[in-house]
Order: structure tokens, then sequence, then C-alpha cells
């Protein structure tokens, strides 16, 4: 019996992430201009063919949707995004105006980012620390199949590990949940696996970091996520569903009393505001550096070697099955006839957001994979730009009063290779 499958053979581990720097992102230069002119054409003709055989049908009668791409800069903050791509089906132009970076939608699952990037930038991290320090009376609740609420921590919550069953059925996605009501349907539920045991999705498990929120200063949590992001972001297009936000597009096809937790599922967002948001994360506008870095990796693995789980992304790996291996934490979401997906590539210093919307799918069926492969293609695109970039600044023959040395790029994605390097007489590239 063969235990363990040996195809990936060892090799020494290089540094995880990419090779490159991050790319200087100049919306007037030529090769961000090639890149909006080649993306823009690749968008066109998806929709006037209804797809291709390259990257698969969509249903452009129907589907409209956004797509921004965006750099983490500081140099970008007031205008982070150099691609955009926006289009209006003819169903929906029939009743709603066409589509721009300030329309606004709600994001699904992709809410649960913004309750995370809440609970850091009002509470710190505490990943550690267990539920019931902010929620005390849940430690009181016993029974054979509940949940031990001592072993449930912040983390566990966060990143998708704490095993809880993945709805408590008290709260609706257009009103502020109650505590006493979800406290009452959710704290004796038998959880699922044990905490840390294995990623499962809990929507109710984001809700409980809201009501920690909340009980830290009596606040609602509306009002939490103005002070914490929306306010210091100008993100004026975002907001909690039912909660003084309108003109969200093709509104009358969200049921706004559907079954759901709203600190997973009931943010409102525009693509400028996404865009907003990831160059604040990317560029540590609210969080330290240090909080961002260790916030922007994977925690877990899944059971497919190439994703990954954090808090609360969903880590896609690209790469050979030897680095270099670059990681895309990203957070897709749905919501009755609307999807969104939204994603953050460090290593390109880069992100993206996707909206879309659809009233002819089933509800939570709206698939966004053509245009998320077309996204990725554009990033692989700054992985060119980097590697030029890299080889203008640094590639060549260096000589000094007592050093030489001379650098190169490569073709296998290996960064910048040391061809020469002597110091004091000394080969130092052959001593390592």
């Amino acid at each position: 019996m063969t235990v363990f499958n040996n195809d990936i053979p060892f090799q020494a581990c290089a540094p995880i992430g990419a090779y490159y720097p991050p790319p200087t992102i100049d919306k007037s230069s030529e090769p961000f201009k090639k890149l909006t002119s080649q993306f823009t054409k690749t968008f066109d003709d998806l929709i006037k063919n209804g797809g291709s055989d390259k990257y698969g049908p969509i249903t452009p009668n129907t589907t409209s949707f956004s797509v921004v791409i965006f750099g983490g800069a500081k140099s970008l903050r007031d205008d982070p995004v150099f691609f955009e791509y926006h289009y209006t089906s003819p169903e929906d132009r029939a009743s709603n105006a066409n589509l721009t970076s300030d329309t606004k939608f709600p994001v699904g699952d992709v809410s649960m980012i913004f309750t995370v990037y809440a609970w850091l930038v009002k509470m710190g991290e505490h990943w550690e620390t267990p539920i019931t320090r902010y929620l005390p009376e849940l430690s009181k609740v016993k029974g054979p199949l509940t949940v031990n609420w001592e072993d449930i921590t912040i983390g566990a919550l966060a990143g998708q590990m704490s095993g809880l069953s993945r709805e408590s059925g008290a709260c609706v996605v257009g009103k502020a949940c109650d505590w006493k009501t979800f406290q009452n349907a959710f704290a004796t539920k038998a959880p699922y696996f044990l905490p840390d045991t294995t990623p499962v999705v809990s929507y109710a498990a984001f809700q409980l970091l809201v009501f920690a929120m909340q009980r830290s200063d009596g606040g609602n949590w509306p009002s939490i996520l103005d002070k914490t992001i929306l306010q210091p972001l100008s993100m004026s297009d975002s907001g909690v569903l039912s909660h003084g936000v309108k003109d969200i597009f093709a509104m009358k096809s969200l049921n706004t009393s559907a079954i759901g937790e709203p600190g997973a599922l009931s943010f409102v967002s525009s693509a400028k505001d996404l865009a907003r948001a990831g160059h604040s994360i990317l560029a540590s506008d609210l969080l330290s550096p240090a909080v961002t870095r260790r916030w922007l990796h994977p925690n877990i693995d899944t059971s497919n070697l190439r994703n990954g789980v954090g808090r609360p992304w969903e880590v896609y790996r690209a790469g050979n099955a030897i680095s270099p291996i670059l990681d895309a934490l990203t957070k897709s979401g749905t919501i009755g006839k609307y999807a969104s997906y939204f994603g953050l590539i460090a290593d390109f210093n880069a992100g993206f957001a996707i909206l879309a919307h659809d009233n002819s799918v089933e509800d939570r069926k709206l698939d966004l994979n053509v245009h998320a492969d077309i996204v990725s293609e554009v990033l692989g695109y700054l992985q060119v730009i980097a590697a030029e970039e890299l080889e203008v600044r640094y590639a060549g023959s260096y000589l000094g009063k007592a050093a030489e040395a001379a650098f190169n790029t490569t073709d296998n994605g290996r960064g910048l290779e040391v061809q020469k390097l002597v110091i004091d007489g000394v080969n130092i590239k052959n001593r390592v």
C-alpha cells in the first residue's frame, strides 16, 4: 500500500512569493495603456460573441457586470483603479441606469472581509482569545452535543475554522440581528466539527464577531462599520442593507427578508469603494504593516493543495509545484441574483473586484468564473511588467574598487540571477 504520493521531488525551499518587486503602476505608461486596450477588447469580444472557446460562455443578454483592478501603492491612494470595465445587459438596461464604478451592489459573502477588517481596526487581532471573553453568557451553555464555547477563538471564527453550523436561522439579511434571539436559536446547536479541525463555512461565526464588537461599545453594526472603515476611507457608496443605503442596482430583485446573518452577507458597496478598501489594506492605511502582513496569508490548507483558507480569505496558489508560489487572497460572494468577487495579490501590490447581477438565474447561482479568468490574466500581465522593470533597474555588470558583480534575469520565473559576485578577491557565489 502506498501511503504517500511522492510525485513532487524534494527540493530546498526558496522564499515564498514573487521573485520580482511589485511593478510600478503608471496608467499613462505604454505597458499600462497596452494592458487597458488589450483587455478592454477581450471583454468587448466576450460580450459580442456570448463567450469564447478560451474562457467559456457568458450570458450578455441578462448579466450585467463591473470589473475594476487596482493598485496598492501610496501614490495611487486618490485613484487606485488602473483598469475598469462596466457592462449593463439589455434586460437590466430597461429598468436601471447603466453601470458605473459608483453603482451599488449587495456583495453577499464578501461582507465577511469587512467584518474581519472592522474587527482588526476596532478590536485588534486577539486571534487566540475565546469568544466567551466578549460574550460570557455562552460559557454557561452546556449539553452533550453543544459547542464547548470556551474553545471557540476569534481566529477560528474569522478563519472558517470554528466548526460551527452554517446558519442560526434567527437573522434576516435586511435587518439588525437580535442577540437574544440568535443565542436562543444557535448556542445549543451541535457543531459540524470540533474547532480547529477543518475549514467549514459558517455564516453565524461572522455574526458572533459582530455581536462581540457591538458589546464592546454598545454601538450597532452599521455605525461600527461607518466609524472603523467607511468614514476613514471615504467609502460613500457603502453600508449595510436596509440601513439607509439607497439606489442599489436592480434592488427589486433582492429579497431583504431572506434568512441570513448580516455580518456575513449584508454589506453593500460599489466597484470604486471596493477598490478604495483594497488599496487601504495593501497600503496599511488603517492597520499597521505588521498586522497587514499577518492578515494577508493563508492560515490552513484545504484538501486541495492549490487552495488554502485565511481570515476569511479563499486562497488560490498560482505557480509551479516548486516555487515561486503566489497566493491570491480572494473572497467570492452571492446573494439573491447578485454575485461578487474580491481579491488581493500582495506580491503584485494589486487587487480586483467584480460585481454582477442577473435576474434570470436561480438565487445564489450566478457564476463569475469566466470574468475571474480574464482578471487573472490581467494580473499575470503585471508579472511581465515587473520582470521588465527588474531587468532595466538591476541587470548588468558592476565594478568597484574591491568588488565585481553581474546580475541578469532568467526565463524560468526565478527573478534576478547572481551570475558573478566577487568581493576582496573572494568568489562569494562559489561559497554559497
